[in-house]
């Protein structure tokens, strides 16, 4: 060859990697190496705890044991084997652990999503309404329906000082669904 040849591989896949032609790319330059994943031995012993748990959510069990083997030396490819994961997840894991800590690697981290339409107060004032009977406010009902409860939150919400709950998409009542500040609210019959 010619042509001047580098090698994608990270250190620590240097020792599981046989050089052969197929496996050189011509033309790519060399990936940035990790730092070294360390850790304390309390930390090691929680990440070998939760590698072990059966109650654990598999998601964690599986970040901790690609953090384990990381740590190890053993290369990313034998970890996504061994793990059933993808390479790339392998990577993820670890660049999470080094950049954010040991807690993001194992959990998820907070995604921008959508922003939230309806204040606190506005949740606060659904909750108290749906704490209300029916019979207190005039209707002939014992406790609420949603239609019910809903009607009477668009009725009264601008007079109460949240007009946007009156056409909030997150607070449609259809075929059964549960509006949102309700499911936050988990248990309106409860109060």
């Amino acid at each position: 060859m010619s042509v001047a040849a580098s090698i994608w591989l990270d250190r620590r896949s240097l020792n599981n990697y046989i050089l052969l032609p197929e496996n050189v790319l011509i033309g790519h330059a060399l990936p940035k190496r990790w730092a070294c994943l360390q850790f304390t031995d309390e930390e090691r012993g929680r990440l070998e705890i939760l590698r072990k748990f059966r109650t654990e959510e598999k998601r964690r069990t599986v970040r901790a044991a690609i953090l384990l083997d990381s740590l190890s030396g053993v290369s990313d490819e034998v970890i996504a084997r061994q793990n059933r994961v993808s390479r790339a997840t392998v990577v993820l894991c670890i660049g999470k652990c080094l950049e954010f800590g040991l807690d993001a690697a194992l959990g998820e981290l907070q995604r921008s999503g959508r922003p939230p339409h309806l204040t606190d107060d506005a949740v606060t004032w659904v909750r108290h309404c749906a704490c209300q009977k029916p019979k207190e406010l005039g209707y002939s009902y014992e406790l609420w329906t949603y239609r019910l409860l809903t009607a009477y939150i668009r009725e009264h919400c601008t007079a109460a000082g949240y007009p946007a709950l009156k056409d909030d998409l997150a607070f449609r009542v259809d075929g059964g669904t549960v509006p949102e500040p309700l499911e936050t609210a988990q248990n309106y019959r409860e109060c």
